[in-house]
């Protein structure tokens, strides 16, 4: 009986921190997913109209897709073995649905359908399904130190970031969606590279699902640009093979630490965040102040989300979201950097709230200057937030993994 009470005790350990991180996770999706169904929050004060029956094949993959990541969340964070939760996913995403659609009942540039309701829960089933799956066949520690703390939460940020960027990116703004990419390929690569020597061979099997969710996360966040633009798919696959490639020819001094000898250390997580962030960075300011050639102006700003008198639409709603977004990733890799010996939000905010406030404040500056668009001192704000977002989601992904490894985890305060 002795015996099982430390193992109980760890079980219970490990339940907890996944538990804690699902919630993060499950209520960020479900506030992005909120904005993109809600927005532009023009509410009439009775309903507008009842529910349609129309419905589109586009739509319902759409519907599909975007409730997938609920679900796969949501299986992730129950504990490891238990069986697939077909019924929780469901009624997480028929409820969640429903609510959304009684809201967009008061809604005038809204259309509420039942049939959004039934896509919407099949995907949350579907995404419970796809970590049902892949939690069994994995094995949990070796997985996990497979992958350290390699961005596993900023793969999933990640895909909002192309989604949000369908559907706010226009014309030729949609290339900057390709940036994203070479981060996820780069990543994807390091971990393979470092996992697949001689040494490590009994370790390559289980990344290769991981790699190929990152992938698949890759090509759903691209479908809602496809209407638009059909080739930036198979361009997003060939970048994506361009930046493996170019990282595993990469010298050491660009994809490991060095020893105090000088020599080539094992780690390579920094390195990876390091290089893999250029072009998040690049993202965040291409698409803050595109087009990038547009007329300089007097400087003009407001404390609002929207200048006076500009009418709210869904792309500028969602422009706001998909940086809101990155800088939760931006958040979430600083974080990473540093949390080799700080390993509580508290220790990590300073140096995240600094990074984050020295990108999202010259950002809003910059756009003051340009006659087509306006500084906005809530979207720096809400940038800086997300940041520590993204911090605090690190902060639950290293008591995660230290959970599972056995080891005392780090306070999320």
């Amino acid at each position: 009986m002795n015996s099982e009470r430390p193992r109980v005790a760890r079980a219970s350990i490990v339940s907890t921190a996944q538990a804690r991180l699902s919630r993060a996770v499950l209520g960020y999706l479900a506030l992005m997913i909120a904005i993109i169904t809600l927005a532009p929050f023009r509410f009439a004060a009775s309903p507008v109209r009842g529910f349609v029956t129309m419905w589109g094949l586009r739509d319902a993959v759409l519907n599909v897709v975007l409730f997938l990541p609920l679900g796969f969340v949501l299986q992730l964070g129950r504990p490891r073995g238990s069986p697939f939760a077909w019924g929780r996913a469901l009624a997480l995403g028929a409820t969640f649905s429903g609510l959304i659609e009684v809201a967009q009942l008061f809604l005038p540039e809204r259309f509420p359908s039942l049939a959004d309701l039934a896509t919407n829960a099949l995907g949350a089933v579907l995404g419970a399904l796809l970590a049902a799956r892949a939690t069994r066949r994995l094995d949990a520690a070796g997985t996990v130190r497979a992958f350290a703390l390699d961005l596993p939460l900023v793969g999933l940020l990640y895909l909002f970031v192309p989604v949000l960027g369908g559907l706010s990116f226009d014309g030729r703004e949609l290339l900057l969606l390709l940036l994203p990419v070479v981060s996820a390929g780069w990543i994807i690569a390091s971990v393979h590279a470092a996992y697949s020597g001689s040494a490590h061979t009994a370790r390559i099997r289980p990344l290769l699902q991981p790699a190929l969710g990152g992938a698949l996360f890759v090509a759903i966040g691209f479908l809602p640009a496809m209407p638009v633009a059909p080739m930036l798919a198979p361009a997003a696959a060939a970048v994506l093979a361009l930046a493996v490639l170019a990282r595993l020819r990469a010298p050491d001094s660009l994809t490991h630490e060095r020893t105090a000898s000088g020599g080539r250390s094992r780690r390579f997580e920094a390195p990876t965040l390091r290089a893999a962030m250029m072009p998040l960075l690049a993202l965040i300011v291409g698409h803050a102040l595109w087009p990038l050639d547009a007329p300089r102006a007097a400087w003009h700003g407001t404390l609002a989300l929207l200048p006076f008198g500009v009418e709210p639409d869904d792309r500028g709603v969602f422009r706001i979201m998909a940086q809101v977004s990155a800088f939760a990733a931006l958040g979430y890799a600083v974080a990473e950097q540093a949390g080799r010996t700080r390993t509580s939000l508290g220790a990590l905010a300073p140096r995240v709230l600094l990074a984050s406030a020295l990108l999202a404040v010259p950002l809003e500056v910059a756009r003051g200057l340009r006659a087509e668009t306006a500084s906005r001192a809530l979207v720096a704000g809400f940038s800086i937030a997300a940041a520590l977002f993204g911090a605090w989601l690190f902060v639950l992904q290293l008591a995660n993994v230290r959970a599972l490894l056995g080891r005392e985890g780090p306070s999320a305060g």
